[in-house]
C-alpha cells in the first residue's frame, strides 16, 4: 500500500498534471446554483435537485467538537461535476435525437423490444 501511495505522490509532482483554469469556475457556478435551489426548495426538494446533489456530493463528514461548539462539517464533492449541466432543460426523445444528429430513417428502421 505504501508503495502505491509513494507512486501516486511521485506522479502528482510530474509533468502529467494539467491545469484546468475554467474547471473551478464551472464547479463553483454549479455549486452556487445548487445552493440557491436548496434554499428555495428546503421544505420540498425536487427530484432534479436530489439528482444534482447526488452528482456533486461525494460525502459529508460530521465530526464532533468541544462541548458547546458547533460540529465540524467537511463536504467533499466530485470536481468533475463542474463540467456538466446539473439542471438541464427537459427534452423529448425527438429533440435529443435531433440534437445528436441521428437520421430519422435510422430510428424508424430499428425495432424496440421491451
Amino acid at each position: 500500500m505504501r508503495v502505491g501511495l509513494v507512486e501516486r505522490l511521485r506522479r502528482l509532482g510530474g509533468e502529467n498534471v494539467i491545469q484546468l483554469p475554467n474547471a473551478f469556475d464551472a464547479y463553483l457556478k454549479n455549486v452556487k446554483n445548487m445552493q440557491r435551489r436548496l434554499i428555495e426548495e428546503i421544505d420540498d426538494p425536487s427530484e432534479a435537485l436530489r439528482i444534482a446533489f447526488r452528482n456533486v456530493m461525494d460525502s459529508i463528514i460530521i465530526q464532533p467538537s468541544v462541548r458547546g461548539e458547533p460540529y465540524v462539517v467537511d463536504a467533499y464533492g466530485h470536481f468533475a461535476a463542474g463540467e456538466i449541466d446539473l439542471f438541464p432543460e427537459p427534452r423529448s426523445v425527438g429533440e435529443i435525437v435531433l440534437a445528436e444528429g441521428v437520421p430519422s430513417a435510422a430510428i424508424a428502421s430499428r425495432k424496440v423490444t421491451p
